[in-house]
């Protein structure tokens, strides 16, 4: 089996792992430089100190790839680089380090794609909370931003996050990865939110800067084969492997159990319309509307594999809009979400607010 004529061959790295030159040039302190020399926390007592010292040396790795025939690098911006303290104080040399990389890229033919958070949140923002302080969301904005202003006509391929199971899961949960917190499931639920706020009005700064930006996230995951070439096991085997699982791998299954139980759904007279969804089929578009039921009000379930935080996001501009359950129903393999409101024109307006809360295909690589 050979490879596409589109298909991309290309390297990847990440700042912490790759610069070096911590110190240097104004860079501010990252929450994986105070972690890395906490004894005990890195495996021999490795640093980034040095790492490969690709901020002095990124002509060298730039002749490597031209040599090794690559037609693209994937490389993070390090936030505390550009932006020493989150705070929208712009260091020139940091900015200056990036500009140049990009343009020797370009010069050899080479696509330059940019992740703009590998993990090495700026220490002066986890002092503020980090990602359990919603204006965390906010300043990656205004990073964004900048970045889409500085690589305007230059970089059209953009990743918001790399691997958020990690920095949220392993740096804010398990306490393996930086900053080192286990964190109870409320406050790590409040870490999500966090997230998906900072990724959408990060991807919205980067889409405003260039329509034909491409964005996305970086996820991970495992590989996932069919288990067999039918229809419903291919599409299930892709979503396994591409999807971001922001539902029961990602999150701690006590916050479901509370999101679950927060509002009663008692007494509920329900009238249902589906939408042709049978049980143990796989919908084939989960961001379509399951349901429709009306009580008291109105009630509308919607099917999907994005959490309630993210839902909880949507619909807070939605006055007299609230969740009242979310349940993972195995046979469908969804998240389903009931959603009351007061009004048919909100109903219509959930509607619309839902089929953009996922990832936007068309807007991502």
């Amino acid at each position: 089996m050979g490879f596409p004529k589109v298909f991309i061959w290309g390297a990847a790295s990440a700042s912490y792992q790759i610069e070096g030159a911590v110190s240097e040039d104004g860079r501010g302190e990252s929450i994986w430089d105070v972690f890395s020399h906490i004894p005990g926390k890195v495996k021999w007592g490795d640093t980034g100190d040095t790492a490969a010292d690709a901020y002095h040396r990124w002509r060298d790795d730039i002749a490597i790839m031209k040599e090794m025939g690559l037609q693209a690098y994937r490389f993070s911006i390090a936030w505390p680089r550009v932006d020493p303290k989150g705070d929208g104080h712009w260091n020139q040399a940091g900015l200056h380090y990036y500009s140049e990389l990009v343009d020797g890229l370009l010069e050899e033919g080479i696509q330059p794609w940019v992740t703009l958070f590998h993990w090495d949140l700026p220490q002066a923002l986890q002092r503020q909370g980090g990602w359990q302080n919603p204006e965390t969301a906010r300043r990656f904005e205004a990073y964004a931003e900048k970045m889409a202003e500085l690589f305007r006509g230059r970089v059209r391929r953009w990743f918001t996050f790399n691997e958020p199971q990690c920095f949220i899961g392993m740096g804010c949960g398990t306490g393996e990865h930086a900053p080192g917190l286990k964190l109870d499931d409320d406050s790590l639920s409040a870490c999500w939110e966090t997230f998906c706020q900072a990724h959408s009005l990060g991807q919205k700064a980067l889409h405003r800067a260039d329509g034909g930006n491409l964005v996305g996230v970086a996820s991970t995951g495992a590989v996932c084969h069919p288990a067999s070439q039918a229809p419903e096991d291919v599409e299930a085997a892709r979503q396994g492997t591409f999807a971001l699982p922001l539902g029961p791998r990602a999150f701690h299954s006590a916050i479901w159990e509370r999101i679950i139980t927060a509002a009663s759904v008692k007494n509920i007279k329900f009238r249902t319309i589906c939408n042709g969804c049978k049980p143990r089929s796989a919908p084939k578009n989960h961001e379509k509307r399951s349901a429709i039921q009306e009580s008291q009000g109105r009630v509308a379930v919607f099917d999907g594999r994005q959490p309630a935080c993210v839902l909880r996001l949507a619909l807070r501009s939605l006055p007299g809009a609230e969740i009242c359950s979310g349940q993972f129903f195995a046979p469908w393999r969804r998240w389903v979400f009931i959603i009351k409101v007061n009004t048919a024109s909100f109903l219509l307006k959930v509607e619309k607010f839902w089929q953009n809360i996922c990832i936007s295909k068309g807007q991502t690589a």
